[in-house]
Order: C-alpha cells, then sequence, then structure tokens
C-alpha cells in the first residue's frame, strides 16, 4: 500500500517537473507505485542530458522511460551514446536515494 506523502510527492514531481496530466497518472495508476528517488528522478535526469544534447530527436513515451528494467534502460538511454556522464549521473542520482 502506498503512503499519502509517496502518493503526494510523486504526483507533484510528475505534474510539476515533468509535466504530465494528472488525468494521465490516474490512468496509469503503476507509475505511482515507481521509487521516486530510485527510479524516476535518476531517470528522468538522464533523459534531460540526451534532450540538452539533443542526443534524441523523438519524442519518447514514459511509460518507454520509467517501466522497462534496469538494463533495457542503460541499454536504450545510456550506452549507446558513449557518454561518461551520462553513466555518471544515474549512479549519482541512485546512490543518492540510499
Amino acid at each position: 500500500m502506498l503512503s499519502e506523502d509517496k502518493i503526494n510527492a510523486t504526483m507533484s514531481f510528475y505534474v510539476n517537473t515533468m509535466g504530465l496530466k494528472s488525468s494521465y497518472i490516474a490512468n496509469r495508476l503503476l507509475l505511482l507505485a515507481l521509487s521516486l528517488e530510485k527510479r524516476i528522478i535518476p531517470r528522468w535526469s538522464v533523459l534531460q542530458v540526451l534532450l540538452c544534447k539533443d542526443l534524441i530527436k523523438k519524442e519518447i513515451s514514459f511509460r518507454e522511460l520509467l517501466e522497462c528494467i534496469e538494463k533495457k534502460f542503460l541499454q536504450r538511454f545510456v550506452t549507446p551514446f558513449e557518454d561518461s556522464y551520462l553513466l555518471k549521473l544515474y549512479k549519482d542520482k541512485l546512490d543518492v536515494s540510499k
């Protein structure tokens, strides 16, 4: 069961930082169960760097970004770009959550 604080923090990040509509999240409740510190923020940070560096041109679905297993995420969003900063950023964000 999810605590009210966790739901509020996760919803706030999705809506205020990622720009998602609350109705989108309400139709995908699994998104609320994901760890803000261990999955959402690290992966969102990597995506922001990729977008800023124009390494990703197409729109990425949030399901593709957040719901895939770690190995697939790394294969899709980190290792193909051979950018050591991306891997360091991702690992640093994961370490902050510990």
